[in-house]
């Protein structure tokens, strides 16, 4: 029996350390639902805090999702702590309201909402680890999951030993091995009944699927986690390889927008390709970690085409544009809003962190024409009917450039400007009216410039909020 226990904490140690999921003196949160395996994990970091100098406390989150056997739990993982000496945080929230509201599973929705009380919590109290009671039977039907939807090498990796705070101790013991060391040390837990629930697809795997699956391969836990291992070496690599890809061909960074050399992107193996655009795309949006298959292959066979110009949505939140020789990776921005302008005067914000500002003028014609740029123009006054309307390009909209004879399409004219696909809809049109007045920042319309019969004249002003804010 003792025997055991010693495996049981050696091994546990022994896969913190050569992992490194957590150095000596740091600060330890565990997650405690008050089952089986985060008791078990519990009972071990209590062990092994005095020999490797570690701050434990605890954390549960009450999902409300059984009703008393919920809130039960939620008071057996508090009278734990007090016995044990450890400090408890609790939480917990209407999980089952949540998920019908965001449109997600009531798997999905609790997983979300337990990761973001734990994170934000590490965060707040300044815990330097979350270990999670994770076992390699979770793993195991997690990789079978993440098989049956579809996933690639990612996905197949399972669930990682260590993400940022994230720590999973016991990844490497079975649960058979957890609830042995449970019973022969008396380590209290509580049964989730919710776990024999065959409505949740986890308990269908795992009571169902994985059984019989036995059948052809009794081994088939162990042959899944070692695939899980595999594919995270695999992943490891690929992802590495995709960080000097990076640095290889981008050419330009900055926020929300990534440019890569076309041909050197085009020369690398396909699943490299998918690991950059995954790369890139993690690097425009935040906290975004799953882009499906799809998304990869459509963006692929965009690139990969013979025409010069191309463009294509990645989802709701990111584009791609093929133009010329490079590549455009960006993420789309917020919807433009229309504004209504009631005043010959003033300061008006826009989109993209952009102001128009209009002043009244009082300098001479000869003046005037000496001092025009792109995003500065002047107008005759007498020819603006309020209210002025502020609002992206449309399809069929239309105007007559300065000093060209006739009018034009605006679609044609960003054409002409070699203006990017992506940028022109975000373009500012103010109109007067039915009538273009400014493509700001590119080009006025005929009809309202400045002639020797104007009476009133405003300055136009395309500035950036900064610039307004102090008066440039």
């Amino acid at each position: 029996m003792k025997k055991s226990r010693i495996d049981l904490l050696q091994a546990c140690r022994n896969h913190m350390q050569v992992h490194e999921l957590v150095q000596p003196g740091q600060s330890v949160l565990a997650a405690v639902s008050g089952g089986v395996d985060s008791m078990v994990l519990c009972s071990l970091l209590r062990e092994l805090a005095g020999p490797m100098a570690l701050r434990l406390a605890l954390a549960h989150f009450n999902h409300h999702l059984r009703g008393d056997e919920s809130d039960e739990d939620e008071q057996f993982v508090l009278r734990m702590g007090a016995e044990w000496g450890l400090t408890v945080h609790s939480g917990g929230a209407d999980v089952a309201s949540w998920s019908e509201e965001h449109g997600q599973s009531v798997e999905t929705g609790a997983r979300i909402l337990r990761y973001r009380f734990l994170l934000d919590l590490a965060e707040k109290m300044g815990f330097d680890r979350v270990a999670t009671g994770h076992n390699a039977d979770d793993q195991a039907e997690t990789v079978l999951d993440h098989f049956l939807r579809g996933s690639g090498v990612t996905g197949l990796c399972g669930m990682p030993r260590r993400r940022d705070r994230i720590i999973r101790p016991l990844l490497f013991a079975d649960r058979h091995w957890i609830t042995a060391f449970a019973e022969q040390h008396a380590v209290p837990f509580r049964r989730d009944s919710s776990n024999e629930d065959q409505v949740y697809r986890r308990n269908r795997l795992r009571h169902d699927l994985l059984p019989y699956l036995q059948q052809y391969n009794p081994r088939i836990h162990r042959t899944l986690t070692r695939l899980s291992g595999n594919m995270a070496e695999v992943d490891e690599y690929l992802t590495a390889m995709a960080e000097k890809a990076f640095r290889e061909c981008c050419l330009q960074a900055e926020e929300g927008k990534i440019i890569l050399d076309c041909q050197q992107f085009l020369a690398y193996f396909i699943i490299l390709k998918k690991y950059l655009l995954r790369l890139c795309l993690s690097k425009l949006v935040a906290g975004e970690s799953f882009f499906d298959h799809a998304l990869y292959d459509r963006a692929l066979s965009m690139v990969s085409g013979t025409g010069g110009q191309a463009y294509a949505l990645l989802g709701n939140r990111v584009f791609i544009e093929k133009a010329g020789k490079v590549l455009i990776i960006g993420r789309r921005p917020l919807p433009c809003t229309e504004v209504r302008i009631d005043q010959l005067q003033g300061s008006f914000p826009l989109w993209d962190g952009w102001r128009l500002r209009i002043l009244a003028v009082n300098e001479p014609l000869s003046s005037i024409r000496r001092n025009q740029d792109q995003k500065r123009v002047w107008v005759d006054g007498d020819k603006l009917a309020l209210p002025l309307t502020l609002r992206p390009m449309r399809d069929a909209d239309r105007f007559r450039p300065l000093h060209l004879a006739g009018s034009k399409s605006l679609s044609d004219f960003f054409i002409d400007e070699k203006v990017p696909r992506h940028l022109r809809r975000r373009v500012p049109i103010l109109w007067s009216g039915d009538q273009v007045v400014w493509v700001c920042g590119r080009r006025l319309d005929d009809r309202f410039k400045v002639t020797a019969e104007t009476k009133r004249i405003y300055e136009l002003i395309l500035a950036e909020q900064c610039e307004s804010e102090i008066g440039i």
